[in-house]
């Protein structure tokens, strides 16, 4: 009986490994995705946050897993910000990924991904307005995901830019996540 059990799972193995993978269902379009989240913005007054990355992008996916923090600092992104990620520069086997429009839609905010890297984001108004972009560095370079202590500078100054109504209580809980996230050692008053 072993034997037997054993050959089935040899054989639907090989049968899965033969089989196609399955296509991913429809990537919306960029612009869609960003026009939705601009009307939402606007009626729940916040601002939208755009973020660019790719699946094989291990700072997009630390930069992810801030925003997405159920214990604090994600819940205080999402309470200011409607946030939208686009997924680009997926390597070729993951074409497929990518939001039709991403790219360019980078580059008109003032982001050529290929030079400056990701991840990368702008923030808009709910009219639509850039409000700034992620090339806050003092060279005007990507800050990503902030890391580093001049990092972490740019990004809380972009929030005071972006997001007037956090309180200093939730800026000062971004940056000690960050420091945190960056494995430095954070004393906090």
């Amino acid at each position: 009986m072993r034997r037997t059990v054993t050959r089935f799972v040899l054989v639907l193995s090989s049968i899965a490994l033969t089989l196609p993978a399955q296509a991913p269902g429809p990537v919306k379009a960029a612009k869609d995705l960003m026009d939705a989240a601009v009307v939402k913005a606007a009626a729940d007054h916040k601002a939208v946050l755009v973020k660019f990355g790719a699946s094989w992008c291990g700072w997009c996916h630390k930069f992810d897993k801030f925003l997405d923090d159920t214990t604090g600092v994600g819940q205080i992104m999402r309470a200011n910000f409607v946030i939208v990620g686009l997924t680009v520069l997926e390597s070729p086997q993951y074409k497929a990924l990518e939001n039709p429009g991403g790219a360019d839609i980078a580059k008109a905010m003032g982001g050529d991904l290929a030079k400056i890297g990701i991840p990368w984001f702008f923030m808009l108004d709910g009219a639509g307005k850039k409000l700034g972009d992620s090339n806050m560095m003092p060279d005007g370079s990507n800050i990503g995901m902030p890391d580093f202590p001049i990092e972490v500078t740019g990004f809380m100054d972009l929030l005071r830019k972006t997001a007037p109504n956090l309180t200093d209580d939730e800026r000062s809980r971004i940056k000690v996540y960050l420091d945190r996230a960056a494995g430095r050692t954070v004393i906090v008053p």
